[in-house]
């Protein structure tokens, strides 16, 4: 079937939505969360352990996931996955007060694993599927899509985040990151 030029606009409208959406959220989650962190615990290294995290998963995840995304259809991976997601991000919400100082290291590692490893499913399919989306003379459009909303990350790094050491400004930022995943999931679901 035929993808018209219609239907790859609007793809790669879908997708700058998204990528805007993610640039906005996604990193002022992961900085809440560090802060939120370091307030609870107040060990200047659980700071960084969103930075630590991610690369180790995306290293251990590289050739699981590729198998997975070469062997099985890649909209019912991204739909699960993003469920996974916000699956974890609601436990992860829901759990988070029954620890107190260092030991809420364990629920945001837990969560940290699974939200990355769900970035690294996301991420590996939806570029797999780039041609299934859009019709071949919109590829080119389509891959330099994630590029425009990352220029507007430095507007949005310098924004002051009131109480940001707080438990309730990190929860209140995880609704920028179910945004976030639920920008995601409408997208890889149309």
């Amino acid at each position: 079937m035929a993808i018209s030029d219609h239907d790859s606009n609007l793809q790669i409208w879908r997708d700058v939505t998204s990528n805007f959406i993610s640039t906005f959220c996604g990193d002022m989650f992961s900085f809440a969360l560090g802060l939120m962190l370091l307030h609870a615990t107040g060990l200047s290294l659980s700071f960084g352990l969103s930075l630590m995290i991610m690369p180790i998963i995306t290293l251990l995840g590289l050739v699981p996931v590729g198998n997975l995304v070469d062997h099985y259809p890649r909209k019912p991976i991204m739909v699960i996955s993003l469920t996974g997601r916000i699956g974890a991000l609601i436990i992860y919400a829901l759990v988070l007060n029954s620890f107190h100082g260092t030991g809420k290291i364990l629920p945001t590692v837990c969560f940290l694993i699974i939200n990355y490893l769900s970035v690294n499913v996301s991420t590996t399919a939806y570029t797999a599927a780039v041609k299934e989306l859009v019709n071949p003379g919109h590829i080119q459009r389509l891959k330099r899509s994630p590029s425009r909303g990352s220029h507007l990350r430095p507007s949005f790094q310098t924004l002051p985040l009131p109480h940001c050491s707080s438990f309730l400004a990190s929860m209140r930022l995880s609704g920028f990151n179910l945004a976030h995943t639920s920008s995601r999931f409408y997208y890889c679901y149309q």
